[in-house]
């Protein structure tokens, strides 16, 4: 059964599918694309991890990242209706979003415990802190409205994380020289 406070408020997105001035704009459409991302969003983090186990981790990150910035790129680059995006450019961007799914899987392996859970800590702070600055000041940059601008930037920010990430440490596992234990490579190789 329904509680009655339920019915008596309605959900922002209830109140948008009921409301005659929504502008036009297809909020079904809106509604179902948003599914579709996420479900793109979930097979993306499954096989960013496959592509990981296959390829290890530094190209697995840079081949997402790579995927992500052209998906980016290719939806904005040119201005799109929502049902144009909707049915392509958002599950691809969704899918190659996995990259983040990565970024938990990634450093178990080069740290010890209370430093990677310190480190992960501090560094999704400060990546809510960026991310909450680089919100006001794209708000500042873009007409209302009209994000393909800012977009353009993360996609061109996405393409720098992909060249970054051939520099990350490695995971490989091997012999230590000294005591025959096995240890983890920090090695700043490309490959």
């Amino acid at each position: 059964m329904v509680a009655p406070a339920v019915l008596a408020d309605p959900t922002p997105a209830q109140t948008a599918r009921r409301r005659p001035d929504s502008g036009g704009r297809n909020d079904a459409l809106v509604s179902d694309a948003f599914f579709a991302f996420n479900i793109a969003s979930i097979v993306g983090n499954f096989a960013g991890g496959g592509l990981a186990r296959h390829f290890r981790y530094r190209r697995a990150i840079a081949f997402m990242f790579v995927g992500l910035a052209a998906s980016i790129f290719g939806a904005f680059v040119v201005p799109r209706a929502f049902a144009a995006l909707a049915w392509f450019w958002l599950p691809l961007g969704g899918f190659f979003g996995g990259v983040f799914g990565l970024f938990t899987m990634y450093p178990p392996p080069l740290f010890p415990i209370l430093l990677r859970t310190t480190g992960a800590g501090f560094c999704y702070n400060i990546g809510r802190i960026a991310a909450a600055v680089a919100s006001v000041v794209f708000g500042w940059f873009v007409p209302v409205g009209n994000f393909r601008g800012a977009l353009l930037c993360v996609s061109a920010l996405a393409l720098a994380a992909a060249v970054r990430s051939w520099w990350l440490p490695g995971t490989e596992a091997t012999t230590s020289p000294a005591s025959g234990a096995p240890h983890i490579n920090f090695a700043m190789r490309v490959g």
